[in-house]
């Protein structure tokens, strides 16, 4: 992964941005699944104001869902503002549209630079709850989007090493509360071979 939007690329968002008058957005995904926005804001937007829209893409016959979050000034940056996404609130599974808001209908915004390198060989948390996971991309148009989704408990398999005849998988669970003696593995053929 590492950073996804190459400085050629923020500067063809930005180019065309200024070009239609579309924000343009910088943001990260730190480790712990903090969502980060950075955006000069346009004309007509007072700091004050401005506001970070996350809007659902909803499946045909749902309707869209919308969380807004609050900016704070990028300090030495006048003009730039701030939005972090925590943890929490869990966004439900899907995509979700990047927008600015700040008194009138909100505004799409183009995608900047996007850091995902904290998503590289990311330890997921150690959590009874669901594997929650945002990765933002550019949509069509070069729109900021924030792809979601959810793990419920699972095993994520890691290294393997086949020795001695034996195979063994080192595992690890996700996303579900493990007991004294709850974890278990078990193998079999496929159909038609036989266990060796």
């Amino acid at each position: 992964m590492g950073v996804n939007g190459t400085n050629e690329e923020a500067t063809a968002a930005v180019a065309g941005a200024s070009e239609t008058g579309t924000p343009v957005a910088d943001c990260a995904v730190d480790a712990a699944g903090v969502f980060t926005v950075e955006l000069d804001l346009p004309g007509g937007i007072a700091d004050g104001t401005a506001r970070v829209l996350l809007r659902s893409r909803p499946r045909a016959g749902e309707q869209a869902t919308d969380v807004t979050l609050e900016t704070t000034p990028v300090p030495g940056r006048p003009g730039r503002v701030r939005a972090l996404l925590p943890v929490e609130p869990v966004l439900a599974e899907g995509h979700w549209e990047v927008r600015l808001g700040g008194g009138g209908p909100a505004l799409p915004v183009a995608a900047g630079i996007r850091d995902l390198r904290a998503l590289v060989d990311r330890t997921p948390p150690e959590s009874a709850g669901p594997l929650a996971v945002r990765v933002p991309y550019a949509g069509q148009e070069g729109r900021l989007m924030l792809r979601v989704w959810r793990r419920e408990g699972h095993v994520e398999a890691g290294a393997l090493r086949l020795a001695d005849g034996a195979l063994t998988v080192r595992a690890r669970l996700v996303g579900g509360g493990a007991g004294a003696g709850c974890a278990g593995a078990a193998a079999a053929p496929r159909q038609g071979r036989t266990a060796a």
